[in-house]
């Protein structure tokens, strides 16, 4: 082999290690950014769950609260009809109640009765 084949193959040989160098480094980072990507989605997809199952417990409690306000209002109406006996309920009567409960404001309900029956 004279000395220009040498430098050729040496030189050959550089490029191909200086070619393999970088492949390899692009492909190990394609592969961990690919494992990093699918790590972020499976843990924001935990933190959106959790944030709508803790937003949707709230909901439920509200509506919860919100009915049972309403039960109360509707309980006292039950009790006042009862009071009064079924034959000597009028119209009058229920207007005078909503009144008398609004400007008394015990239950939340009350005011949706008064409201209904104007």
């Amino acid at each position: 082999m004279s000395v220009k084949d040498l430098r050729r193959a040496s030189i050959q040989s550089s490029i191909s290690k200086s070619v393999w160098l970088p492949l390899i480094v692009l492909v190990i980072g394609y592969l961990y950014a690919t494992e990093v990507g699918k790590s972020y989605e499976t843990q924001r997809g935990q933190l959106i769950t959790e944030a709508l199952e803790q937003r949707l417990a709230q909901i439920s409690e509200a509506v919860n609260d919100r009915v049972s306000l309403y039960a109360y209002g509707l309980s006292s109406l039950k009790t006042s009809i009862v009071a009064v006996g079924i034959d000597n309920l009028n119209y009058d009567y229920v207007q005078t109640y909503a009144r008398i409960t609004v400007s008394n404001t015990r239950a939340p309900g009350d005011l949706a009765l008064s409201a209904e029956s104007r």
